[in-house]
């Protein structure tokens, strides 16, 4: 399981590291992704983001949350709490 988050700074660019994040991952909030992959998917899911990303101004971050046990496992591998968020209404807030 991994957890996939990104900070892309090219409209472009961003509706493609979406499309990325969608297809190796579930949404949990806004640029943040649970992955459950294989090896050889968590490669091609790099790749195609190193292929994508500008070096100089896009952030991703691949943290491997560890194995998990199985479908049997009572546990989810994660969790949320509270309200889930409807992306299309969110706004920026400057403080």
């Amino acid at each position: 399981m991994y957890l996939l988050s990104y900070d892309v700074r090219d409209s472009r660019r961003l509706r493609s590291m979406h499309k990325i994040a969608v297809a190796f991952g579930s949404m949990l909030q806004y640029s943040l992704y649970a992955c459950s992959l294989t090896r050889s998917q968590r490669v091609e899911m790099k790749i195609r983001i190193e292929n994508l990303i500008d070096r100089a101004v896009d952030r991703v971050i691949i943290l491997d949350l560890g194995s998990i046990e199985g479908d049997s496992s009572w546990l989810p591998p994660y969790e949320t709490l509270g309200a889930e968020p409807d992306i299309r209404l969110r706004r920026s807030i400057v403080i």
